[in-house]
């Protein structure tokens, strides 16, 4: 049996509207109003996280003196499962299929991007994008699992090495915590389905448990690539086939016309440690 995943980043930016909960909740209605948007959210569940212009201003984190509206309006207009706990954040956790999809929110307590990111020469762990409470969530979540494929969304970027803009690798303590814990505990099947940029691509890197832009700079020669598309407007449809035992995760790139672009798979064995079921 096929399943089909289609994933929503929550809203386009209107640099106007973050800063009065009355723009807030305009720009919200004014965009889910989009004439060329209402077949697609008819046709199927939708499931969103966000990232700093979903959020609120740009490369904005947990100092946002509106976080709790922001919060408040994506609730009303987006059926997550849930919200956060504790009255707090946007993460939350969804199942398809034979796929677990932990949804995280990068925003609420992110620290600001200028923090050090290390102090002594030691990576310094007051620098957070994620935050203890969520991180905590995560990582029970994930040990919970018994998914084939656990897909962590991430409104950053999070394996992409030389990009030089936002990714969560410039928050080293908290990245280094979840990878070493990905290793500690042989977490199979992991996939991060990330945002902020305006591309795509697959970026694949091998470790125990394997895991309108334009290229620029050292990124033309990202070495954890596999697969990119840039200059084209497109959209990704994930899917999963295959008997028990021998999954397959497809992950195909439409145009605006719904034409195919191009298409990548793994199997879910080359996204287990070795030796492991």
């Amino acid at each position: 049996m096929e399943k089909t995943l289609l994933f929503l980043k929550a809203w386009p930016k209107r640099d106007v509207d973050y800063y009065s909960e009355w723009g807030l909740w305009y720009r919200a209605s004014h965009d889910r109003a989009t004439p060329v948007l209402q077949n697609f959210l008819k046709a199927m569940p939708h499931f969103a996280t966000w990232d700093d212009h979903d959020y609120g201003p740009n490369d904005i984190g947990g100092n946002y003196i509106l976080k709790e509206t922001s919060r408040n309006v994506f609730n009303k207009y987006f059926c997550n499962p849930s919200s956060g706990q504790n009255g707090q954040g946007i993460y939350t956790m969804t199942t398809w299929g034979d796929a677990d999809i932990f949804i995280t929110d990068n925003r609420w307590w992110r620290s600001a991007d200028e923090t050090k990111d290390s102090i002594d020469g030691k990576p310094n762990s007051e620098k957070r994008m994620l935050g203890k409470q969520q991180m905590d969530w995560l990582k029970n979540s994930l040990l919970y699992s018994s998914a084939t494929f656990k897909i962590i969304t991430v409104g950053s970027q999070v394996l992409n090495p030389v990009s030089p803009f936002d990714k969560w690798r410039d928050f080293p303590a908290e990245y280094d915590d979840l990878m070493n814990f990905l290793k500690e505990y042989n977490i199979n099947g992991v996939v991060f389905l990330t945002g902020d940029r305006h591309h795509s691509e697959i970026i694949k890197v091998e470790r125990p448990t394997s895991g309108t832009h334009i290229f620029g700079a050292a990124e033309k020669n990202n070495p954890y690539r596999v697969l990119a598309l840039d200059q084209k407007q497109n959209y990704g449809k994930i899917s999963f086939t295959g008997k028990r035992g021998e999954r397959k995760m497809t992950v195909e790139y439409l145009g605006i016309k719904g034409e195919k672009l191009d298409e990548w798979s793994i199997a879910e064995n080359d996204l287990k440690t070795p030796g492991t079921k």
